[in-house]
């Protein structure tokens, strides 16, 4: 594969790497700058029974049969037309203080160490890619590089099933009901990533045992 095709995956890849990135990221700080103000608003007014802040929580709607059947929602065009609709997911707002604070803060470092983690992705995917146009390939800093985008994969998986976990029962301590739907906060298991990761950790090894067979050739000879 030539230099510009490799590099031109690398630009796509970090450019996808990015947007996971910085759209939550911008995400996160909206949702804070947003609670801090409030909680700022509220302080002022002195009220005891004031918000201290509002948190955005991702639900995940699960509609029954007669819901299915006979929808008691309704979207609107235009032209005054009413269609029936069945509700499948929505972010609600909440006051900050409903659930766990210990459980929000669980979620809310998950989010963020994932964050962290696909900073530190994008930077060893950078730094394999200038090995290998560097004519450095079949060697040990790569199987490093690999290793380690590896460990940023699977790390990023298993910090998104923590943040879902906690959403779960932070979800259910609200004691939340809606008539004709299950609700159950909304997140899924990251496949993809992990099977990214144990393909990296793969592709490693491999890499790691073509080298040592390479250098035992080399001495054979």
């Amino acid at each position: 594969m030539k230099k510009t095709s490799i590099n031109l995956l690398c630009i796509l890849i970090i450019a996808i790497l990015g947007m996971s990135v910085l759209l939550p990221a911008f995400y996160i700080g909206a949702s804070f700058t947003e609670g801090f103000c409030k909680g700022l608003e509220m302080a002022d007014k002195e009220s005891s029974m004031a918000q201290i802040g509002q948190q955005t929580v991702d639900i995940y709607f699960v509609p029954s049969t007669e819901q299915m059947l006979a929808p008691t929602d309704s979207i609107s065009f235009d032209d005054g037309r009413k269609f029936p609709m069945v509700v499948k997911q929505a972010a609600i707002v909440t006051d900050s203080t409903a659930g766990s604070s210990a459980v929000q803060w669980i979620s809310g470092i998950s989010y963020f160490l994932s964050l962290v983690f696909c900073v530190f992705l994008v930077i060893e995917i950078v730094k394999f890619v200038v090995n290998i146009n560097r004519g450095e390939v079949f060697v040990a800093k790569n199987v490093k590089r690999l290793r380690h985008i590896s460990i940023c994969f699977i790390a990023i998986s298993l910090l998104i099933v923590i943040s879902g976990v906690a959403q779960e029962y932070l979800l259910g301590s609200m004691n939340l009901t809606l008539s004709g739907y299950q609700l159950s906060a909304y997140w899924i298991i990251p496949w993809s990533n992990l099977l990214l990761g144990l393909l990296a950790l793969l592709i490693a090894q491999v890499w790691s045992r073509g080298i040592a067979l390479e250098e035992e050739q080399q001495f054979t000879v």
